[in-house]
């Protein structure tokens, strides 16, 4: 994911959305990881997701809170496989 579609400004950073280009390795990767300070009150769990493009392939995941809470971890991707952080599921 190109990172000039990505906007650095304040409405990003509210919505926890981020991109990368790592140089020299070919990938390149978008996230997104909202956070609701209110989630208490508003009774909603936490969401994370990645899309990632190395070497000519796309991966996508997207994991959600097992329990009500602030804000997830974004999944990670190793060998093709997604992993979603400790209390969270794959929902992608």
């Amino acid at each position: 994911v190109p990172t000039q579609y990505i906007t650095n400004g304040s409405t990003a950073d509210n919505l926890g959305i981020s991109a990368s280009n790592s140089a020299g390795t070919g990938a390149e990767f978008a996230t997104v990881q909202p956070a609701n300070t209110n989630y208490v009150n508003d009774g909603t769990r936490a969401y994370s997701g990645r899309i990632q493009y190395e070497n000519g392939n796309y991966a996508q995941g997207i994991c959600q809170s097992n329990d009500n809470a602030s804000q997830l971890a974004v999944p990670t991707f190793a060998s093709g496989a997604v992993s979603c952080a400790s209390g969270s599921t794959l929902i992608r």
